[in-house]
């Protein structure tokens, strides 16, 4: 019997040709979205499992409490580790971590190469982490401090055929190429890893640099994880680190807390975290995109099975008076939408290897589909069951309550709850549609916004150099050099970006209390920073060369006024030194627009230089040439290190990277979803011109013409879109505000973005419609009412 109902279904679906491409289509594409969607959450919640002691390894991270109120930071003091395993006995082991940004030259023999990724970490690191080693011994790779390790592909890369251990590379270390032994070589880092690094080396290389790193008040700017033992209690090991450091430190207030290594990626919003976290948000989101596209796909199948309904009712009818009861045209039925599924998810399967390439690409992730996983496997039979069963029970229970002598008189199906039902449906779709444009409208203009922000500096036509060997002591030559070039219009230089942070503690500036203290960031600049960045002070002055004194003065901003609570701030004195306040820059956004403007205070320096930075006077006549003259004189003052140069304003359009993948992945599943939709409206639109073919001809044979058939059918079509405009407005407004909440600049919901997202679901409704009601408007009013 069973594959009786499978040899009519197959019959079934290839006579119907464009009714079976339809659906098929439809649910395939809603499928393909929902096992990518599947795919990049799972791939979010994986991070850091492979670690073999996942279960029992945690971050240290800090509540620092200061007057403005408490900052979360994921960096704590150098001797925490090592204190934590000797006073807490259920601490087995412990890793520190200092994570190096900056790229560096790299030299092997006579062959140089840009580095990126180091990180310096404790010997534990590799047997508390699961990187296994390719060659190397896991116990003694890290026991030199000036061995280094390295992936595999950086050692392919380096050495070629060679192998690499014991071999010298050349790094640069502070500035200055200093050879380090290869002891080990690594297996690539996994990408679902918070930890990624290309070179490996050992952390206690720092202890001869720092004499006071030991000293528990300066040294925080470490990442220091533990492992705890099976047998301990999580929660009590946290209750005994809040108050930790009243231990060492004594007046402080500051508290310690344990994070799960594998909720850093999901669960993480640090400050100071040099990993580019996600947000649980974000897979709750597409967990609810993917549901929804799925859902959007089958109600397709609905409305196109109960579309062909007067086709199919003569076909019932005959099977009825032959003997058939409704249970067993309601399985058939059944199985027809099982096999429908069936080839969808073939079909589906295929979409999604042909579209992989392309959403890592957009997701920045390395997915790859085991399609003989235990849990792949599920998704595949769940996948199946559920599109079959939810698309075929409503058309099964309508369809197989045909009655045998309607059927056979082709008797129309009248215009029902159920007719109702379908276009509900309908309003479904495009109100989830309407949300995921609003959605995407809303998510480009935050990133715009973060874009053309007034960040309070001028990033266009600004490049930076970073400042290496020689370069150090050749950096006043090297100005004098190039400012001469009519393209160049001033240079200047600074110990960090002007995006990137430094923060200390400030406990003492004329006129504070005796237990008042501040957070502030500190960076050091040369003269004419103010100027070449495009700075406004707003009091005072920069530092200037008219004025030697300045070397010993500060500049602050206009939040490092507001906290310090200074009326009248030029002149005042800061520090235990009391070096006097020249001048009062205006707010500008040193650090990610996701957080609020922070305290800053710079400082004169023209030896501690790591960045170079030369204003343009365009980057668009005669750049290339002007880069040329630059990389020439960089030549004649540098001769170890290669000339490189980074556009500031391509450099900040980076560090909102997760958010424009966001955005782009969110685009295409909107694009998909509506391609659904579209589907679905051509599915109701069938069935209503199939309803209303004999009032048509009539129409048509008293002189109604094809503009009055066709706003007679896209008027019945826009007033159902209309609902579902109104209840997608108010749900997008709420989820769209909540995520903008996440960040301390955010752009306004206006009313121009619900009206474009009426618009293109307006006319993407009537584009879809018009071709059907313009087929029935054109035909033959003879035909028409001969219908029945």
């Amino acid at each position: 019997m069973i594959k009786n109902y499978f040899k009519i279904a197959f019959r079934s679906l290839i006579r119907n040709r464009i009714f079976s491409i339809l659906n098929i289509s439809g649910l395939a594409i809603g499928m393909a979205c929902s096992v990518l969607i599947y795919l990049w959450i799972m791939d979010e919640i994986s991070y850091d499992t492979f670690h073999e002691n996942s279960p029992n390894l945690y971050r240290v991270v800090a509540e620092q409490v200061n007057p403005t109120g408490v900052t979360h930071t994921a960096i704590t003091q150098y001797p925490l580790g090592p204190s934590i395993k000797n006073d807490l006995p259920e601490v087995i082991d412990f890793a520190r971590i200092l994570i190096d940004t900056y790229d560096k030259e790299v030299k092997y023999e006579q062959k140089t190469f840009r580095g990126s990724n180091f990180i310096y970490a404790d010997p534990s690191f590799l047997t508390m982490f699961s990187f296994p080693l390719v060659s190397g011994n896991v116990e003694t790779a890290l026991n030199d401090p000036y061995s280094v390790l390295l992936t595999k592909e950086l050692a392919e890369k380096y050495f070629g055929e060679k192998d690499p251990l014991g071999e010298i590379l050349e790094i640069d270390y502070f500035n200055k190429l200093t050879p380090f032994t290869v002891t080990g070589v690594l297996e690539s880092v996994p990408l679902n890893s918070h930890i990624q690094f290309d070179f490996l080396i050992p952390f206690h290389i720092f202890a001869p640099l720092y004499k006071d790193i030991d000293v528990w008040n300066t040294a925080d700017n470490y990442y220091t994880y533990i492992l705890l033992a099976n047998s301990a209690n999580p929660e009590m090991v946290d209750k005994k680190l809040e108050n930790y450091l009243i231990k060492y430190i004594s007046n402080s207030q500051n508290r310690l807390h344990l994070q799960p290594v594998k909720k850093i990626h999901l669960f993480s919003d640090l400050k100071f975290d040099a990993v580019n976290n996600s947000q649980i948000s974000y897979v709750w989101f597409f967990l609810i995109i993917g549901i929804f596209v799925l859902l959007i796909a089958c109600i397709n199948y609905v409305n196109l099975a109960t579309a062909r309904s007067q086709k199919r009712s003569r076909e019932i009818g005959l099977r009825k008076i032959a003997g058939a009861q409704r249970i067993s045209i309601a399985t058939h039925l059944m199985i027809e939408s099982l096999l429908f599924s069936l080839l969808s998810l073939l079909l589906a399967i295929i979409f999604v290897e042909l579209l992989r390439p392309l959403f890592n690409s957009l997701s920045g992730k390395s997915i790859d589909i085991l399609y003989l996983d235990k849990s792949f496997i599920l998704l595949v039979i769940g996948l199946i069951l559920f599109s079959g069963l939810f698309s075929g029970v409503y058309p099964a229970i309508f369809l197989s309550s045909f009655l045998p002598l309607q059927s056979l008189m082709k008797s129309t199906v009248k215009q029902s709850p159920k007719f109702v039902l379908r276009k509900l449906l309908v309003v479904f779709q495009f109100s989830v549609s309407v949300i995921l444009i609003i959605s995407t409208l809303t998510i480009s203009r935050q990133l715009d916004f973060f874009l053309n922000k007034d960040l309070g500096f001028e990033k266009e036509n600004l490049i930076f150099i970073p400042v290496k060997g020689d370069m150090q002591k050749n950096y006043q030559a090297f100005k004098k050099s190039i400012i001469k070039h009519p393209n160049i219009f001033a240079i200047t230089g600074s110990n960090i970006l002007p995006v990137r942070g430094n923060e200390s503690l400030l406990d003492e500036w004329e006129g504070s209390n005796a237990d008042e203290q501040i957070l502030i960031n500190i960076t050091s600049v040369d003269y004419n920073y103010f100027e070449t960045l495009g700075m406004k002070i707003i009091m005072g002055r920069g530092f200037s060369e008219d004025f030697p004194g300045d070397k010993e003065g500060v500049v602050v901003n206009e939040e490092a006024i507001r906290q310090m609570g200074l009326q009248s701030p030029i002149g005042k004195g800061i520090y235990s030194d009391r070096r006097k306040i020249i001048g009062v820059v205006k707010d500008y956004h040193y650090m990610s627009l996701d957080s609020d403007i922070e305290p800053i205070v710079l400082s004169y320096t023209e030896r501690s230089i790591r960045y170079l930075f030369i204003r343009l006077n365009s980057t668009d006549i005669g750049f290339n040439e002007t880069i040329q003259f630059i990389a020439s004189e960089y030549g004649k003052h540098e001769q170890d290190y290669s000339f490189e140069y980074i556009l500031l304003d391509n450099y900040l359009d980076n560090l909102y990277q997760s958010e424009n993948r966001l955005r782009k992945l969110i685009q295409y599943f909107s694009i998909l979803a509506i391609l659904i939709s579209c589907l679905g409206l051509f599915g109701l639109s069938t069935f209503t011109l199939e309803q209303r073919t004999k009032e048509v001809g009539i129409r048509k044979a008293n002189g109604a013409t094809s503009i009055h058939i066709f706003n007679l059918f896209i008027f019945d079509f826009v007033k159902w879109i209309m609902v579902s405009l109104f209840i997608a407005f108010p749900v997008s407004y709420f989820i769209m505000k909540a995520w903008l909440q996440n960040f301390a600049y955010r752009a306004n919901m206006n009313f121009s973005i619900f009206l474009s997202a009426a618009v293109i679901a307006m006319a993407i409704a009537i584009f879809t419609v018009f071709f059907q009601s313009a087929r029935a408007s054109q035909a033959n009013p003879v035909n028409s009412l001969r219908y029945e």
